[in-house]
């Protein structure tokens, strides 16, 4: 092992194929390598070959995430409607309370000023 590598290394071997066969080499779920999210493996494919798995569960992973971050989304949005319902009813409760107290002061200046 060299200076750059851990305790925490993970050192895997490619299984072995025969030159002219596809199929998968190496296998490292992050689950064994301890990683938290993203797995590794690397498979032989033959010209004209395509790898639909993989197509498949990027996409699968994919919705998956953006169901996810929407889900945050939603809950972000209800908060924020949520605040700016409470802060619009308490600015309004305050702009009521001062037209209320100037309707008040100002009728009783005219008040004053008819008595006089």
């Amino acid at each position: 092992l060299g200076d750059d590598l851990s305790e925490n290394t993970v050192l895997v071997r490619s299984l072995s194929l025969p030159r002219q066969q596809a199929g998968e080499l190496l296998h490292m779920p992050r689950q064994k390598a301890g990683w938290e999210w993203m797995s590794f493996f690397v498979r032989r494919l033959l010209p004209g070959d395509v790898f639909r798995t993989l197509v498949k569960e990027g996409q699968g992973v994919e919705k998956r995430a953006i169901r996810v971050i929407g889900q945050q989304v939603d809950s972000s949005l209800a908060l924020a409607t949520s605040t700016w319902n409470k802060a619009r009813h308490s600015a309004l409760s305050t702009v009521n309370g001062l037209v209320d107290a100037a309707a008040v002061a100002l009728s009783g200046g005219v008040d004053n000023d008819k008595h006089r």
